[in-house]
Formats: C-alpha cells, structure tokens, sequence
C-alpha cells in the first residue's frame, strides 16, 4: 500500500501504511509530486493531538481519478490545490503522501511554464488571498485603496499583494523586513515600511503613506502585529486576520475578521478543542473566485510563484523544515518536499 505522513501522537509523525483514497463528489485523486509546508503545520502537531491524520495542506501532481461532478479536469492533468490535512476529520485527507484528495473548487491546471515545484508554492497563499481580499475586504477592480498588507514577504501577504496589483489596488503598502524591500516592491507594492522600526516610528511611517486607510491584511497575525494593524487602521476600519484576534488590546472601533481556511471544505471539524462549523459563504465564494479569477491570475503571469527551498530528504524531511520555521530560519520562501525523494516511496 501507498505511503503518507500521519500523525503518530502530540509532536510525533511517521510514514504509515494507508488505502488509496477514493474522491467523493466534487473531488479528485491526485498523485503527489510535491508537497508544500505552512508555518502553522509545526504548530498544530505540538500542541493537539492528531493522531492518524494526515500532514499537509499544498500539494502538486497529476490527476489519478475523479469523483463524481468533476468535469472541469482530465486523468493525468498537472494540478496544484490545497488539501485539508492535520486537523481534518477524515484521515485520507491531507497533502503529504504519495496521493491526496484536492477539491475541484481549490485545485488549479499548472501552466506549461510552471515547474511542480513552484506550482506547489501557490494553493493555501492562493485560498486566504481570495478570501482575504475579494471576500472579506470586497476589494474588486476599479476599486481604490489604500492597502496595507502586513507581513508582505510572506507566502499569503506576497500573493495577496499581487492579487490587489491585479485588479488596480492602488497604493498598495507592504510591511516586511528591510532585505525584502526589493521584493515586495518588484511584487507591485507601492511603499514599503520596515517592520523593525520601533513602534512610534513603525505607527507614523505607515500613516504617513497610507491617508484614509480602512483595509489591511495582517499575514503575520501574531498578537503584536494584530494591535499595532488595529491602531493603524483607525476608526471604522477593517483588518484580516490568520489568527483570531486577542481579547485585549485590540482597538473596538475597529472591525476584525479572522480568515479560517480549514472552514472551507464543507465539514465540521475540531481544532485547538474547538468546534467549527463549515463555512458555506467562504465555500461558495472559492467555487466562484477559483474558476473565474484564481486561475485567470496564475495562467496569465499576474500571479507568480513565491520562492522555495527544497528540504532534503522528501516527506521525512519534515522535521526539519518545523524546525526551520520554528526558529524563524525562513524568510520569503516556502518549504517544499519531493515526495519521490522519501527512504521507501518509489520514484
């Protein structure tokens, strides 16, 4: 039987055993070139116990099968998309293995152009873009801005920035750190403010390039950067957030939302000890945003994939890429694993 990386117990993983996974309505199988890593993926194996569930959110491969009312994709298409792994109530869920189950409403063609390995970079930055951005800020074109995005080397804030350049945000302000100046400006930022700066001078800086601000993506999402964003934003603002935003210190006339992804695939789920629901609004958008703009994006160059390194070893190089974020050894890139690379899964 195929390979996949499961969660063993709290902060364990191993390749275990597992039946290939069949695609239910609205599903594709996908035989997994490439799996990408997230940040949070390190978090959520520490601290919630998942066992048998498993790894992973991005994945890259080709179309094994398709489940019923898939029509928009061929056996043996290059596909990318975003998988719902961890905390996913169903086990044969999740990227990292040698198949996975993608959605048809968040998998996307890979351009002739576009390596596996950069295609792999894109779905999960992709899916909180859109959510971001087109659902929760309803920024279309011929929209104005100011936008201030907030972690803008990120994957999600990089991508998010090329989104908003897209459709004619204007000015677009990133946050980030000051050796990715040139980056998050060659992205389309228009102004670019060093997140180092002490607080006073962080706060003046981005309200002198940001007059009238009322949207602002927060990609960092930690409590500091959530009260700072807030504090920005002013009264009557808006500010997306990755994390729910803390309980205290958080200005009131400020209007927060917290982009919850894993909401997103139609099926309650519990994380943290926390029940969610399934976000059917945030679903019905994607199915719309993916076919008629995500894709246009991505096949015409607007959006481009986002640096990556590869970590030796395939799916048992995961350790090593949590220990890579957790120290905060990684900036501007994605981690990615080849999954043929993995001791005992065949080329």
């Amino acid at each position: 039987m195929p390979l996949f990386l499961k969660h063993s117990g709290r902060g364990e993983v191993e390749l275990q055993e597992h039946s290939i996974p069949t695609p239910a309505e609205g599903q594709l199988l996908v035989k997994v070139v490439i799996a990408g890593g997230n940040p949070v993926d390190s978090d959520l194996n520490s601290t919630i116990p998942l066992v048998g569930t498993t790894v992973g959110y991005d994945f890259a491969g080709t179309v094994e099968s398709l489940g019923p009312a898939v029509s928009c994709f061929n056996i043996g298409d290059r596909v990318a998309g975003y998988s719902f792994g961890h905390a996913s109530p169903n086990p044969a869920w999740g990227a990292f293995g040698e198949y996975c189950i993608g959605w048809n409403y968040l998998t996307f063609k890979i351009p002739e152009s576009m390596s596996f390995e950069e295609a792999a970079t894109l779905p999960v930055g992709l899916t909180v873009a859109g959510l971001s951005l087109g659902k929760e800020l309803a920024l279309k074109k011929g929209d104005s801005g100011p936008l201030l995005v907030v972690g803008g080397a990120t994957n999600m804030g990089a991508i998010a920035i090329q989104y908003a350049k897209a459709i004619g945000i204007s000015p677009i302000v990133a946050v980030a750190s000051k050796k990715n100046e040139a980056l998050v400006k060659s992205l389309g930022a228009d102004e670019f403010v060093d997140y180092a700066l002490p607080e006073d001078e962080y706060i003046a800086k981005v309200k002198s390039v940001t007059p009238g601000l009322k949207h602002a993506l927060d990609a960092r999402s930690t409590v500091e950067t959530l009260v700072l964003t807030g504090k920005i934003v002013g009264p009557g603002g808006k500010v997306v957030a990755l994390n729910p935003p803390p309980d205290e210190g958080t200005p009131q006339d400020v209007e927060y939302a917290f982009v919850n992804s894993f909401a997103i695939f139609g099926v309650d789920y519990n994380v943290f000890g926390i029940d969610f629901a399934a976000d059917s609004d945030s679903q019905s958008f994607l199915k719309d945003w993916f076919q008629n703009t995500a894709d246009k994006l991505v096949t015409g160059g607007a959006i481009k994939p986002h640096g990556y390194k590869v970590v030796d070893g395939g799916l048992l190089g995961v350790r090593e890429g949590w220990e890579l974020y957790d120290a905060k050894a990684v900036s501007a890139q994605k981690l990615i694993y080849r999954v043929g690379d993995t001791e005992g899964i065949k080329k």
